[in-house]
């Protein structure tokens, strides 16, 4: 190898890559006692906001905290166990000492994330790279930093598709606006019940008892939240995958988000009555395997055997653990199993985007209804948009329509809308 090519941008990304890997090769210790509290750290990182809006962050502790939001899947990777072990579930209170460890593991895992990422891009010319001479005020000499620009400097598309993500939600939250202020009164008189019900255990821990009417009103909420995040629309609720329709893996997602959401509102509680416990020990919680899939059913009414095999595609576990940590796409996960009788609940992924974990384990775990279903998937998001330029007003084209230049197709339009009185 030459010397320039030694010292080439990429090269040297490459050198910083394994650097990186070998640093976090000592963190590659699988076991419940560690992914617990890395899914804590994760919920922190994540849902902090959630119980101290006000907090106030400096720079410093922003791009901490931004880096480290890449690192989940190399995180979850290291940590939870491909093989659960058969054990007793050992709770413990998450304090300054592991959090540091844990803060670090995360970030690190982020900064690894990132770096594969830009040295992918580099590779395939999509950034261009510069060795900068930058002095290192610990020691004597220079250092060297990667400079990294975009050489095709537009970001439209990623622009569009935010802004058509941003109009889907926007367009669910102005249709749910009384649902939402009928639910946010409602909460208001349920907050004494709420506060009866939840105390600090042990001076660390969240204790709670509930009632059908709690569980209701929190799974209220959850089919209101769950209804603006993107991708549900990828299935319609009809459509069978699994032998069973869509929707009873959304009704599933709906009682856990709601579970999730009534875990939240105990812990603001607690937040506030009790303002020196830590948000990692009050947001993250855990079950019993058997108990939890029991409550699930119970609260659905449904067949226990059924909801324990839907559950398979909401559990993040050492079998399906490569199929969403291998990927870019982050693992929201819902539930986490690191152990053979126990289930981690955190917080994280079903206040993200849940539907991204089930729809990834769907496409793997069903291959063949999934094709079948994607194949129907263009006519019927055709037809939910015609359903939006109905009347005199509009002329719509929900055909594919081929737009061509000097005799070759330039490319084609799913569905186009004409309106009469402006053209």
């Amino acid at each position: 190898m030459s010397e320039n090519e030694s010292n080439s941008p990429l090269r040297r990304l490459q050198e910083a890559l394994g650097n990186q890997d070998f640093c976090l090769s000592g963190y590659r210790q699988p076991s419940e006692a560690l992914a617990y509290e890395t899914l804590r750290t994760l919920d922190d990182l994540f849902c902090g906001y959630l119980m101290e809006p006000s907090r106030t962050v400096d720079n410093r502790e922003r791009q901490f905290r931004t880096l480290s939001s890449w690192g989940v899947n190399h995180a979850l990777r290291r940590i939870v166990p491909k093989v659960p072990p058969t054990r007793v579930f050992r709770d413990f209170a998450s304090h300054e000492a592991i959090q540091t460890q844990a803060d670090d593991f995360v970030f690190n895992c982020g900064v690894l994330e990132l770096a594969e990422r830009f040295e992918g891009r580099l590779r395939e010319g999509i950034l261009s790279g510069e060795l900068r001479p930058y002095p290192v005020p610990e020691r004597e000499g220079m250092s060297q930093i990667l400079i990294l620009r975009s050489v095709v400097p537009s970001s439209s598309d990623e622009e569009i598709g935010m802004a058509g993500l941003r109009w889907a939600s926007s367009m669910r939250m102005a249709e749910d606006a009384a649902e939402e202020r009928r639910l946010e009164n409602r909460h208001i008189e349920l907050e004494p019940e709420l506060a009866r019900r939840v105390s600090l255990t042990d001076g660390w821990r969240t204790s709670y008892s509930s009632t059908k009417e709690l569980d209701d009103h929190f799974r209220q909420c959850a089919r209101l939240y769950l209804r603006r995040i993107f991708s549900q629309d990828m299935i319609g609720p009809d459509d069978v995958i699994g032998g069973r329709p869509f929707a009873r893996y959304t009704e599933v997602l709906t009682s856990l988000s709601g579970q999730s959401q009534k875990q939240i509102a105990f812990a603001a509680i607690l937040k506030v009555r009790h303002p020196s416990a830590h948000i990692r020990n009050l947001l993250t919680s855990h079950s019993g395997r058997e108990a939890f899939i029991e409550s699930v059913a119970r609260s659905l009414d449904a067949d226990r055997i059924e909801i324990e095999t839907i559950l398979k595609s909401l559990i993040l576990t050492g079998d399906n653990l490569d199929i969403h940590t291998g990927g870019a796409s982050t693992a929201w996960a819902p539930v986490v199993q690191a152990s053979t009788d126990t289930l981690l609940l955190p917080i994280y992924g079903l206040d993200i985007n849940p539907f991204l974990f089930l729809l990834t384990d769907l496409r793997h775990r069903y291959e063949a209804d999934w094709f079948r279903v994607a194949n129907n998937r263009e006519r019927r998001w055709i037809e939910d948009i015609e359903q939006l330029f109905t009347g005199p007003r509009w002329q719509t084209h929900g055909r594919n329509l081929r737009l061509r230049e000097d005799g070759k197709d330039i490319t084609d339009i799913d569905f186009a809308a004409f309106e009469r009185n402006a053209n």
